[in-house]
């Protein structure tokens, strides 16, 4: 009886634990989220973009222990993190006791049912140690749908930035054409509509013009003394990515159901019935449909939100789509939309809904193909150049997709279905069967109509970073940025935050932040992009302003020192570029310092042979040329110009190709900062290459300055794919297609080798720095989808990537510093000598 009484008690708490988010109540996980005003603060958030997820999920993958496939880790973040509709109570102030904040939108009811009916799961084995507080609120701020409606007191500066857009659409009274709103007087129309064809989406707000004065609300020929929606609302669980903004929760719920798909019956799914208005009948029997739980929790379960609350009032057609612009494109935390009513299917919603909805209907294919597929590795190939194994399925490709993964007739089907259930919570009306199908299908018309005419969004080529080579370059660096805070910490954080979000952060670059004038440490060396956040104001103003050069090299020297005595414990080649980046405002360089830095520069090259320095300068940055390797691609201008669309990534894109395609370096790691480490070890790296990828790397003379017959490098490919191997002395980046392919030597291998012998590599040269490096390339060249799917260790980035061996043999330790060194030896010893025979 105990055990049985047991059973029953532990079966029930399990319930109520798995559906906490469908509760009409904050859950207690989430509580924190709303109650610590610095978590919820929306100007101290993570970013909310895709690389912001991508790296809280890889985070969550990575927790030693953890024993959880692709399926229970999609279900249990919809369960853990998502709780869509959650509004604040007007005029009720947080205490002890209360929390102002519950999901009572409209979104809730959809929610609930997914996560009651189709999307069954739990979050009880959910590693909640993994992920900090900040980051926990963030995971749940990302996925949870709901507009903010409320007045903010910012309209003024906020929305005449969204080109002077609006709508306000309040929803109108049945029995006549007058506006729900109160204390209304009529004022004249104001001019301006939304362009066609603009990207809004991609607004920075620091980049355009001047706010006009927007304290008046306007409304189609009517001004309001009050009103109480803003003139430009902010919708939550929105994130930022390169092909518009995607409503991550019907994304990741995609992903879940398409995991378990399941066909239900309309009749058996359990919905408690909202309390209908007096006078209204809810008992009417309905017609039994199929509900497919993919389509539910992407595109036909916005669709049918449109159209129980839209559909109703006949004067007006049903409308989805509602375009919105980001307050940064490099911190994005605010995403305001340009109308005041019909939220129902954002455009960030479509985009999420048919992203996830193209993923649904794969991922079970992939899942069975590929063992031990993430989470991660599906959304970083979807939101990529490269796409999902095939590349016909990625972000760019949405529009050429949406007819094939959505057939107008499947759409309604699935609308309809879900409407029917959708009614019983959602609706304040009675509806027949019919109504149901033909709100279902206007509103299923109007996405067909809206998403190849106003869902603007980049094509793949307009994102390609270079259309006649559709190759990607991968970084992995060890990044040394330094910031002269002479700039307006509002205007460098933009360009570092942009630089820093597309340098692959998170899969082995590390960068570090520091100021340009005492060369102090602003941020330790991190690989998440939002450690940058410890970067802030306070911070950034109690640094002493403008450039000193010799203290940079200084600090160059120290931390260059640090990361080759480092690589001594690695015991393998290291495989990573090292790269200094340095952000001048307006400062130069006087001539006692140019002549100090000079001196340290010399030394600095000869200790790190390895290290390139990059100028990113207000200004003419030729006042920097002789400071730099090469003049023509290592010095860059950065003129901030309030007022100019998309100007900081115009100018970043360049510093940002620079860095992805300088080699990574490989090193004989027992030389360490002193260049006194063994010689003729052999060292071995395991590196991985993505379909379509190229791989650049150096070794530099420093490790074959001297004869030995026996010195080589290897390139041993372990036969996951066919790779091209290129080598040269003279041209950085050997590519078997080429222009220029003198001095090169490329070769196709599958199981084999490609050896590279060094016997004597710099005869005639007396200097280290005058023997010409040897540069190899990797590249894995993709003619058809692959079906191989070998690569499973930690540091693949997908699973179709190639693995292959560096193998390097009997490497030296060489540097000019040492030279010097001997050399001044011997210029004492040859004074000795003399002064002897002279005394």
């Amino acid at each position: 009886m105990y055990k049985l009484l047991g059973f029953v008690l532990t079966t029930f708490l399990i319930t109520v634990l798995a559906q906490e988010n469908a509760q009409t109540r904050i859950p207690k996980s989430l509580e924190e989220c709303y109650r610590d005003r610095n978590i919820y603060e929306r100007d101290n958030r993570l970013p909310m973009t895709i690389n912001t997820l991508i790296e809280l999920i890889k985070k969550i993958e990575d927790t030693p222990g953890l024993n959880m496939d692709i399926r229970e880790l999609a279900v249990t973040l919809i369960h853990r993190f998502k709780q869509d509709g959650i509004e604040k109570a007007k005029n009720v102030e947080p205490s002890e006791y209360v929390l102002p904040y519950s999901p009572t939108g409209y979104q809730f009811n959809k929610h609930k049912i997914l996560l009651e009916n189709l999307l069954p799961g739990n979050a009880l084995r959910f590693p909640n140690e993994t992920l900090t507080m900040e980051e926990q609120c963030a995971m749940h701020f990302m996925l949870s749908t709901s507009i903010d409606k409320e007045i903010r007191g910012d309209e003024a500066m906020r929305c005449s930035s969204l080109a002077q857009y609006r709508t306000n659409r309040i929803p109108r009274a049945a029995e006549s054409d007058i506006e729900l709103m109160t204390n209304f007087k009529k004022t004249e129309k104001r001019k301006g509509e939304l362009k066609e064809g603009t990207e809004y989406d991609d607004y920075d707000e620091t980049e355009r013009e001047t706010p006009i004065d927007t304290s008046r609300t306007v409304d189609f020929g009517v001004e309001y003394d009050e009103n109480a929606i803003s003139q430009c609302p902010v919708e939550n669980g929105v994130i930022r990515t390169r092909w518009g903004a995607v409503s991550a929760g019907p994304l990741l719920s995609g992903i879940a159901a398409g995991l378990q798909q399941q066909t239900v019956r309309s009749d058996m799914i359990t919905v408690k019935a909202r309390s209908a208005k007096p006078g209204v009948r809810r008992t009417r029997r309905q017609a039994q449909r199929l509900v497919d739980n993919r389509w539910a929790a992407t595109l036909s379960g916005d669709v049918s939100e449109a159209a129980l609350l839209q559909g109703p009032n006949k004067k007006r057609d049903i409308q989805v789509g509602a375009k919105g612009a980001w307050n940064s494109t490099t911190l994005p935390r605010w995403y305001f939309l340009s109308q005041r009513d019909r939220f129902e299917m954002t455009d960030a919603e479509i985009r999420g809904g048919l992203d996830g909805l193209i993923i649904a209907k794969k991922i079970k294919q992939w899942n069975d193909q590929v063992s031990g597929l993430r989470l991660s590795q599906i959304l970083d190939m979807y939101y990529s150049q490269r796409g999902i194994f095939s590349g016909d399925e990625k972000a760019c490709k949405r529009k050429d997709l949406f007819e094939e993964v959505a057939p107008i007739a499947e759409l309604k089907q699935q609308s309809t279905a879900f409407s029917s259930i959708l009614d019983k919570t959602l609706s304040f009306v009675t509806l027949s069967d019919a109504a149901f199908e033909q709100f279902s299908n206007d509103a299923s018309d109007s996405l067909y109509r809206y998403v190849p005419q106003s869902l603007n969004d980049p094509s793949c080529d307009a994102t390609q970073r270079n259309v006649n080579d559709k190759s990607e370059l991968r970084t992995v660096s060890d990044l040394f940025i330094f910031i002269d805070t002479q700039w307006a910490f509002t205007d460098i954080q933009p360009v570092i935050g942009d630089i820093l979000q597309n340098i692959d952060l998170g899969f082995g670059t590390n960068y570090t932040l520091l100021s340009a004038h005492q060369a102090e440490i602003l941020v330790n060396s991190s690989q998440n992009s939002f450690a940058m956040l410890q970067w802030n104001q306070t911070v950034h103003d109690r640094q002493t302003r403008g450039l000193n050069l010799p203290r940079v090299l200084e600090k160059l020297k120290e931390l260059s020192g640090n990361v080759l005595d480092h690589e001594k414990s690695l015991n393998n080649l290291v495989g990573r570029s090292k790269i200094a980046l340095i952000v001048p405002q307006m400062a130069g360089v006087s001539d006692a310092e140019r002549n100090t830095a000079l001196e340290q520069l010399d030394v600095l090259r000869d200790i790190a042979p390895d290290l390139r320095i990059l100028f990113l300068a207000n200004g003419s940055p030729t006042r920097f040329e002789q400071f730099v390797k090469d003049k023509k691609d290592d010095l860059f201008q950065l003129n901030i110009v309030s007022g100019v669309g998309n100007e900081i990534q115009t100018q970043t894109l360049p510093v940002i190709n620079r860095i992805q395609e300088l080699p990574r370096r490989l090193v004989n790691h027992k030389c360490g900062a002193q260049w006194d480490g063994d010689r003729g070890n052999n060292h071995n790296l395991n590196q991985f290459i993505e379909p379509n990828s190229v791989i650049y790397y150096k070794l530099s003379p420093n490790y074959f300055y001297r004869q030995q017959d026996n010195r080589k490098i290897r390139v041993q490919n372990m036969g996951y794919a066919s790779l091209t191997v290129c080598h040269s002395r003279t041209n950085e980046f050997p590519r078997q297609n080429a222009t220029n392919q003198d001095g090169q030597t490329c070769r196709n291998i599958n199981m084999d080798t490609v050896q590279i012998d060094l016997p004597n590599p710099c005869d005639g040269q007396y200097y280290i720095r005058t023997c010409n490096p040897l540069y190899i390339s990797v590249e894995y060249p993709q003619s058809a989808p692959t079906t191989n799917f070998r690569c499973s260790e930690n540091a693949c980035r997908s699973p179709d990537s190639a693995k292959f061996v560096i193998h390097g043999e009997n490497l030296g330790c060489f540097s000019g510093a040492g030279q010097l060194f001997g050399s001044f030896i011997l210029i004492l010893m040859s004074l000795y000598t003399s002064l002897r025979f002279f005394y």
